[in-house]
């Protein structure tokens, strides 16, 4: 025994608040990843919505996104393609083009531009996500945005952040939030620079 020692290990409450702030966090991290593989086993292949879901679209143009649209190559850089609201609810994602979104199940096989799980919004491959501080995302905005993420954490209602990729700039805005349930997103896509 070294001297000085008294050979009792130390209470909970002896090892400090950092000791009991670490084992928290640990804790819910081990939480959040065994819940996101359980929906992603439990869950089976969908193309749309599940039936009483709050997953619903409006826009000004008919809704589609199977199979996924390319940008307008007609289109000039910045002309808008589409605008429209969508309920996203956890576990599903959207593609982007010239009409309105959809939301897919993440584990349907589709290509998805964007998705959304345990309160992460994540880019496919092709695409990268930038943050704002403005209260409506715009093209300008978008573009000259070099606060890139690798995902939008928890966001809040309010919450701008674009989608940039597959040839389009997306504007994002959180409206509402309902975690657990829903997400309810101002998507704007306007047509890309060229490269």
């Amino acid at each position: 025994m070294v001297a000085g020692k008294s050979g009792k290990r130390p209470s909970l409450a002896e090892l400090g608040p950092a000791w009991i702030t670490a084992i928290a966090t640990l804790l819910g991290s081990l939480v959040a990843v065994a819940g996101f593989f359980a929906l992603r086993a439990a869950a089976p292949p969908a193309s749309t919505a599940p039936a009483g879901s709050s997953a619903r679209v409006t826009g000004s143009t008919p809704t589609r996104s199977v199979p996924v649209q390319p940008a307008s190559p007609a289109a000039a850089p910045g002309s808008t393609l589409t605008q429209f609201n969508v309920d996203l609810p956890g576990g599903y994602g959207l593609t982007f083009g010239a009409s309105p979104a959809r939301p897919v199940r993440i584990d349907s096989g589709a290509e998805l531009f964007l998705s959304w799980s345990n309160g992460f919004y994540t880019p496919d491959q092709h695409g990268m996500l930038a943050t704002l501080d403005g209260s409506t995302p715009t093209y300008g905005d978008c573009v000259a945005s070099t606060r890139f993420t690798s995902s939008v954490i928890f966001p809040k209602p309010g919450t701008v952040f674009c989608y940039l990729g597959h040839d389009l700039v997306v504007g994002i805005k959180v409206i509402k939030s309902l975690f657990g349930q829903y997400d309810t997103l101002s998507i704007t896509v306007w047509q890309a620079p060229p490269r």
